[in-house]
């Protein structure tokens, strides 16, 4: 019986790029092997999500802002270790925004600190984004651990990652 083998690349951070900030900034405009990164770590989403199709495409011509993550600093290789994905939603019965539609992150990099780290940088540049759903098990405990509803931003009040009061408002449900 053949059973699947999977490897996970992880590409060096070129040497001129070391000391940049990050993670960094992906767009439409960056250069392809940026791009590429990011539709690599797009393809783990899908295979260690089970989905039916990639999120993320080097010829996206939807605009999107992706993030390229790499280790810490003093760690030898610095090699990058995941990516996220926002892209800009408009909805039907609530108010427009980003939505955080991907991570992924390395086994080994999880718990580690480096979305948290990130986090609230991306709450100033794209405010009250949304997760989007369906949450991994390490997404829905990273988002509980962070105690803010993921519809509204404000405290949560329940055992879910969304309040009582989001949750009869979109899902139509009474409050605990």
């Amino acid at each position: 019986m053949n059973v699947p083998y999977y490897t996970i690349q992880l590409p060096e951070v070129p040497r001129a790029l070391e000391q940049e900030p990050w993670p960094r900034l992906v767009t439409r405009g960056s250069p392809l092997w940026e791009r590429k990164h990011v539709e690599r770590f797009a393809y783990y989403v899908r295979r260690e999500g089970h989905f039916d199709f990639l999120q993320f495409e080097t010829s996206d011509t939807e605009d999107y802002r992706a993030y390229l993550f790499a280790n810490r600093p003093n760690q030898f290789p610095r090699v990058l270790v995941g990516a996220c994905c926002f892209r800009f939603r408009e909805y039907k019965n609530a108010d427009s925004r980003w939505g955080l539609q991907w991570v992924w992150l390395h086994p080994y990099s999880r718990g580690r600190g480096i979305l948290s780290a990130a986090w609230d940088g991306f709450h100033a540049t794209f405010g009250n984004f949304l997760p989007e759903p369906p949450y991994s098990r390490a997404m829905e405990s990273f988002l509980r651990k962070r105690g803010l509803c993921v519809y509204c931003w404000q405290p949560l009040d329940s055992d879910a990652v969304y309040c009582s009061k989001c949750e009869a408002l979109y899902f139509g449900r009474q409050t605990r």
